[in-house]
């Protein structure tokens, strides 16, 4: 008897071997199989493994590139910007200090908390962003932008809804807002008024869907700037 031509693919022809060597009922050729077949299954998830690291080590070398990007952008776009007497980039490193304050080490958020004023007060575009820092920084420096209205108030009412749709855009929004009262508890009880006359309608457009770690911890220390009792 001629021995059966296998022709399908790979694991197919392991598999159709071992039914082969299965139905000739010898058993060390049997155990050779088993132990072949454990080979082989420890192989491919090792190999799936491996890969897995080479794509999370990909993301994470785009993600710091896109980062050192959106630091470029952020000090080009805010040339000649102050805030108070101090260049406008020290308040964007503020921001991004708070996030690293409370434990955020997301490279997407720190490039979005370079950039989350870019749009809003240069002449620097969603898509500029999104070609040069990615579609995930864009998104959020989009959610964190101001919609147009006519005073303060009509814009922060129009920008809630999509602000509320994305924990890292409110993560963002909020270490932009812890970083701003902090500035102003310095010497500018103006602009402190106007953040506490703010802050309820704040926490309630964004509390309710970001009310968990790290976010919790923000919204606490908030909380506190503020002397506002209970979330």
């Amino acid at each position: 008897m001629e021995p059966e031509i296998i022709t399908t693919g790979k694991g197919e022809r392991f598999e159709k071997l071992r039914q082969i060597i299965a139905t000739q009922a010898d058993p060390v050729a049997a155990k050779l199989v088993t132990d072949l077949t454990k080979e082989r299954d420890a192989l491919y998830a090792q190999k799936e493994k491996l890969q897995s690291e080479v794509w999370q080590l990909q993301a994470k070398l785009r993600d710091a590139e896109n980062l050192e990007r959106a630091i470029e952008l952020a000090i080009t776009a805010h040339q000649g910007q102050t805030y108070g007497k101090w260049p406008y980039i020290y308040h964007l490193a503020d921001v991004v200090g708070v996030l690293r304050r409370f434990g955020i080490d997301s490279e997407v958020l720190h490039a979005a908390g370079w950039l989350h004023d870019a749009v809003e007060d240069t002449d620097l575009t969603i898509k500029q962003v999104a070609q040069d820092c990615g579609s995930e920084v864009a998104d959020i420096v989009y959610r964190v932008t101001d919609e147009p209205g006519r005073t303060r108030k009509e814009r922060k009412e129009e920008t809630y809804p999509k602000l509320a749709q994305s924990v890292d855009a409110i993560t963002v929004k909020l270490a932009d807002r812890i970083a701003n009262v902090e500035a102003a508890k310095m010497g500018n009880p103006g602009l402190l008024e106007m953040y506490r006359q703010e802050h309820g309608r704040f926490v309630a457009e964004l509390f309710p869907v970001s009310d968990s770690e790290p976010t919790l911890g923000m919204w606490l220390h908030l909380q506190r700037l503020m002397a506002v009792e209970g979330l």
